[in-house]
């Protein structure tokens, strides 16, 4: 459980790693036309900003892995009250 969540986690940052990589690529190629914020009500289309779409991804994945580090905790929190070694958690 322990090595799922860890294992979970760490891809969730490397994603997450790669999403800032792409948007700070795209930010330093795009015109300011690309990387408008989207207009409210209407539906993204592929030809939505880049800009936008690598945000809500980033927001995703900083969601998931705020998510994973509170079932982690939760995890060791109760490993903690019923006595689970240090060793069987790694």
């Amino acid at each position: 459980m322990f090595r799922d969540i860890r294992e979970a986690l760490e891809a969730e940052r490397a994603s997450l790693r790669d999403a800032e990589a792409r948007l700070e690529e795209v930010a330093s190629e795009a015109g300011s036309y690309q990387i408008a914020p989207p207009i409210p009500g209407l539906q993204a289309s592929p030809d939505a900003p880049l800009d936008f779409q690598l945000r809500q991804e980033i927001n995703r994945h900083r969601e998931e892995i705020e998510h994973l580090e509170r079932r982690l905790q939760e995890l060791e929190i109760e490993a903690n009250l019923a006595g689970v070694p240090e060793e069987w958690r790694r």
